[in-house]
C-alpha cells in the first residue's frame, strides 16, 4: 500500500468521525454488549450471549428510510434469524448431510435478495445467522428456547432503534441530503470534465454510471426518510423545505438522464473552435462547485453565500455562443448543437438557483404547497408478492445465479474447513458470505480488502498484545474497534476487516492467554 493510499484511507476514517455511520456503530455495539454485560452479572451469560448476537445479527436492516420500514424490516429480520438460528440447531451430526443443507438453506435464503435492497439485507441477516449458529450453541437452554432469544435480540435492537432515532431524528436526513448534494456536485464535475477530448472518457463515463447509480439509491431513501415521516411529524417547515430541496436535487439528475451528449459528435464539430466547450465547462464546474459548498455547511438552514456566481458564467456561455454563430452562421450544425445544449444547461442554472432561493428562504412563493397526493408520486410502492419470486426465478437471473454460487462455495469451505480440522471452520463461511456479491469485480476488490485488512489488523493487535498484558485495555480495545468496524465496514471495507481482526483478537485475549494463536488462525482461515 503506498503512502498516497494511505493518507487517503485515514482522510475517509476521519470523515465519517461524527457521522451516522459512527452514532449507528455505538447503537449497535451497545444492543450487543449491554445484555451480555448484564448476563455476566446475574449469572444469565448464555441467554446475554443469545439476545446480544440475535441484534447482531439483525442490525443490517437499519438503513435510511422511514420508521414504518424500519420496524417491518427489524420484525421480519427477527422472525428470519430465529427460524434460521432453530434449524440450525437441529442439522444432522453427519458431516457431508450437514454440508448440504447448509447449501440449500443459504441459497434459499439469499433467494430473498430478488425482492430489492431491503429484502437483500434480511438475507444477509439469515445467512449471518445461519453461519454463527455454528460459534454459539445452546449448552444449557432448550434450543428453541436459545433461538427465540436470538429473535428477541432483533426486537431488542428495535427498542434502541426506535428511541435513538426518535431523539435525532434530524441528523439522518441532513447527513442524507449533504451526501445527495455531494454526488450531485460530482456527476455534474464528471459531465464537464467529459466535454474535454484530452481526458480518459471510458474512466469518467464509469465513474458517471456509479454515480447515477449512489444518486438512485439515495434520492429513493430520502423519499422515505422525507415523505414518509412528514406524515408522522406533521407538515413542519422543516419537512416542507428538504422535500422541497430533494425534488430539486431530482429534477436536476433527471434533466442530466434526459440529455445525453454525444462526445464524438462534439469533438468532431468544435475541434477547431473549443471556446464555446471551455465555456459551456466553467459553467458546469461552477454548478458543481456550489453544490459541493452547499453540501459542506453544517447547517442546511444557515444563511448561505455562492462564492461564484452563475450568470456571469452563463453570459460567458452566451457571449461565446454568439461569436460562433457569427463566425460560422445561423444554420451552422454546431451553431445549432450549442444552442440546445444551452437550452438544458438553462433549466440546470435556473434550478440550481431554485436551490439557492430555498436554502435562503428567499422567493418561496415560487415553491406551491405540497400536497399528500403530490408527495406520494415521489415515493416507491415496493412489491414483496411470491408472484415475482417465481417471475424472475431463472438461472439466468443475477440473483439466482449469485445464491447457487454462495450455496457451493459455502459447502465446500464448509468442508475444507471441518475436513483439515481448522480451529474455526465458521470463520471460513463468515469470510465467504462477506466477501462473494454477485458481481465478479466486486468479490474480487473486497477479498484482496479482506486479506491485507486481515493482515494489517493482525500486525496491530500482535503488537499491542505483545506489549501490553491488561485485560481492561483489551476490553476497551474491543469495544473501539468493534465500533470503528461497524462505522467503516459499508466505506472503507479494508479498514472495516482489520478492526473486525483487532476486535477478535482482543476479545479471545480476554478468554485465553494465546492471543498469537488466534491470529494465526484468523489469518489462515480468512
Amino acid at each position: 500500500m503506498s503512502f498516497q493510499n494511505i493518507k487517503e484511507s485515514l482522510y475517509r476514517f476521519y470523515s465519517h468521525l461524527g457521522t451516522m455511520d459512527l452514532y449507528r456503530g455505538l447503537l449497535i455495539c451497545f444492543a450487543i454488549a449491554f445484555p451480555i454485560i448484564v448476563g455476566v452479572y446475574t449469572d444469565h451469560l448464555e441467554i446475554g450471549m443469545a439476545i446480544g448476537f440475535g441484534a447482531f445479527a439483525c442490525s443490517p436492516s437499519d438503513v435510511n428510510g422511514s420508521k414504518r420500514n424500519l420496524i417491518n424490516a427489524l420484525l421480519i429480520s427477527s422472525t428470519l434469524v430465529f427460524v434460521v438460528s432453530a434449524i440450525a440447531h437441529y442439522l444432522p451430526s453427519n458431516l457431508w448431510l450437514q454440508a448440504g443443507f447448509i447449501g440449500i438453506l443459504l441459497f434459499l435464503i439469499s433467494l430473498l435478495s430478488i425482492f430489492g435492497f431491503r429484502a437483500s439485507l434480511l438475507s444477509f441477516s439469515g445467512t449471518f445467522a445461519l453461519v454463527l449458529s455454528f460459534a454459539f450453541r445452546a449448552e444449557t437452554i432448550h434450543p428453541i428456547i436459545y433461538a427465540a432469544l436470538i429473535g428477541l435480540g432483533g426486537i431488542w435492537y428495535l427498542f434502541l432503534a426506535l428511541i435513538w432515532y426518535r431523539i435525532i431524528q434530524k441528523k439522518p436526513i441532513d447527513e442524507a441530503l449533504s451526501k445527495t448534494l455531494h454526488l450531485t456536485a460530482q456527476y455534474i464535475q464528471t459531465r464537464a470534465e467529459l466535454l474535454e477530448p484530452s481526458k480518459n472518457r471510458d474512466h469518467l463515463l464509469k465513474q458517471l454510471y456509479d454515480y447515477q447509480i449512489q444518486l438512485g439509491e439515495q434520492h429513493e431513501s430520502l423519499r422515505e426518510m422525507l415523505i414518509m415521516q412528514r406524515q408522522s411529524f406533521g407538515k413542519s417547515g422543516y419537512f416542507r423545505k428538504r422535500t422541497l430541496l430533494l425534488i430539486e436535487l431530482i429534477d436536476i439528475f433527471e434533466l442530466a438522464l434526459s440529455h445525453p451528449v454525444n462526445y464524438a459528435k462534439m469533438d468532431h464539430l468544435f475541434a477547431n473552435n473549443y471556446p464555446p466547450i471551455q465555456a459551456f465547462k466553467k459553467l458546469m464546474e461552477g454548478m458543481s462547485q456550489q453544490l459541493q459548498e452547499l453540501a459542506d455547511i453544517k447547517n442546511l438552514d444557515q444563511n448561505y453565500h455562492p462564492s461564484i456566481n452563475l450568470q456571469d458564467l452563463s453570459d460567458q456561455v452566451c457571449h461565446e455562443i454568439d461569436a460562433y454563430i457569427e463566425k460560422r452562421g445561423v444554420e451552422d450544425e454546431g451553431g445549432i448543437t450549442l444552442r440546445n445544449y444551452y437550452k438544458y444547461q438553462e433549466q440546470q442554472i435556473a434550478t440550481t438557483i431554485k436551490i439557492l432561493w430555498l436554502l435562503q428562504g428567499q422567493n418561496l412563493q415560487l415553491f406551491p404547497p405540497l400536497s399528500e397526493a403530490t408527495a406520494q408520486v415521489y415515493v416507491t410502492q415496493e412489491n414483496y408478492s411470491f408472484q415475482i419470486l417465481i417471475d424472475s426465478f431463472s438461472f439466468n437471473n443475477i440473483i439466482v445465479k449469485h445464491a447457487l454460487r454462495l450455496a457451493v462455495i459455502a459447502i465446500i469451505g464448509f468442508l475444507i474447513g471441518n475436513l483439515f480440522q481448522l480451529q474455526n471452520p465458521y470463520w471460513i463461511l463468515l469470510t465467504i458470505i462477506v466477501i462473494l456479491r454477485p458481481n465478479y469485480g466486486l468479490t474480487r476488490s473486497r477479498a484482496k480488502a479482506r486479506i491485507i485488512g486481515t493482515i494489517i489488523g493482525g500486525l496491530i493487535a500482535l503488537g499491542i498484545v505483545y506489549f501490553i498484558h491488561n485485560p481492561w485495555v483489551y476490553a476497551v480495545l474491543g469495544i473501539i474497534s468493534m465500533v470503528l468496524a461497524l462505522m467503516m465496514f459499508k466505506h472503507n471495507y479494508q479498514t472495516a476487516a482489520a478492526f473486525v481482526t483487532l476486535n477478535i483478537v482482543f476479545v479471545y485475549s480476554l478468554l485465553q492467554p494465546n492471543a498469537w494463536e488466534v491470529i494465526q488462525f484468523r489469518i489462515i482461515d480468512t
